[in-house]
């Protein structure tokens, strides 16, 4: 089984937490017997993105990585099994904002109003319906990126709060998935972790619970922390798009001038409100240069191209930038160690 990883990704920009990617790939160790490092190397995604639990991986990197793990296990409820085994330290800044909040209507405040700090992926909103709360996930990665995706969102949301409510809830009264419904073997996993009815082929993705849970107190409240934590994630949340997300921005930017050539800096610079000095001294802050960032676009978008037998090799340098085939094959041997040829016949093993 093979996922097909579109490099229109590259255009969002749209990540994942590292911290987040890290836990789920000790589960997938501890689940499926897989080594993280092999995954990284079959995916090639670089382990060291993923050394700072702050860093903001691309989306393309990280659906890269977890369509090597489904290839491997066959397992299309995997969102549903990372979610449910998500954790605080999996959100950075934003999760230890929650856990010292002073009840769930507190918490859930406080996801909707920093979510975007632990990833680029969707937004979360509240709804109120008579004696209910609906809250839903809106995301707007494509299928079938997307399943995987919401199911992580919504096991992660309610496995948080069993586990941080300071009172014996179990289940939600309906969750909603918008994608249609699974073969009976993976609806039976969907309805015994949620223990309540599942709705499949819904308008939205979201989870009903009563209203009266907003004011059920959390076990670790802790108004100091909540409010340091306030501080620190709103500094984050007013500095994104130029700072935490910025290397994101770039790397959308570049994609969308990849095929004009070699991309310049001070294009993507005015793509992003920017000056090309501000854009260089933020990039050097982060520890990168603009052209460390061309490269690695081209060597995550290098191995998704190569792989798809439509294209010549010849259109896949075409498509990179490169005004040379030659010079693509020495760069994709730099990234991988192999030639492109060779790879694509290996199957990016």
């Amino acid at each position: 089984m093979s996922i097909t990883v579109s490099p229109d990704l590259q255009a969002l920009p749209a990540s994942l937490s590292a911290a987040w990617i890290n836990d789920a790939l000790a589960t997938v160790q501890q689940v499926y017997g897989l080594v993280p490092a092999e995954l990284l190397a079959q995916a090639g995604v670089d382990a060291q993105v993923l050394a700072s639990p702050t860093t903001l991986v691309p989306l393309i990197d990280a659906v890269r990585l977890f369509a090597v793990v489904l290839a491997r296990t066959g397992d299309f409820t995997l969102g549903l099994k990372l979610g449910a085994r998500v954790q605080v330290r999996s959100y950075p800044v934003l999760g230890y904002a929650i856990m010292g909040s002073a009840n769930l209507g507190e918490a859930i405040d406080r996801l909707l109003r920093y979510e975007r700090i632990v990833g680029e992926l969707g937004r979360a909103s509240r709804e109120d319906d008579g004696d209910d709360v609906v809250l839903r996930w809106e995301c707007p990665v494509p299928e079938p990126y997307a399943r995987f995706l919401r199911d992580a969102a919504l096991a992660g949301w309610v496995g948080l709060a069993r586990g941080l409510l300071d009172a014996p809830v179990t289940s939600p009264r309906l969750v909603y998935f918008a994608y249609a419904q699974p073969v009976a073997a993976e609806r039976e996993q969907y309805e015994a972790f949620f223990a309540c009815p599942v709705e499949f082929g819904a308008p939205f993705t979201g989870v009903r619970f009563p209203r009266e849970w907003l004011a059920l107190p959390l076990r670790s409240a802790d108004p100091a922390l909540g409010g340091l934590m306030d501080e620190h994630a709103a500094r984050l949340l007013a500095d994104f798009p130029a700072g935490l997300n910025l290397v994101n921005e770039v790397r959308s930017a570049v994609y969308h001038r990849l095929a004009g050539g070699e991309p310049d800096i001070e294009s993507v610079a005015a793509a992003l409100g920017l000056g090309a000095r501000a854009l260089q001294a933020r990039l050097r802050k982060a520890g990168l240069t603009f052209s460390d960032l061309v490269d690695d676009v081209r060597r995550s978008l290098a191995a998704v191209l190569v792989a798809d037998e439509r294209l010549t090799l010849v259109n896949v340098a075409f498509l990179l930038g490169f005004a040379e085939q030659s010079s693509f094959t020495r760069a994709f041997r730099r990234w991988y160690g192999t030639a492109p040829g060779e790879f694509r016949r290996k199957g990016g093993e």
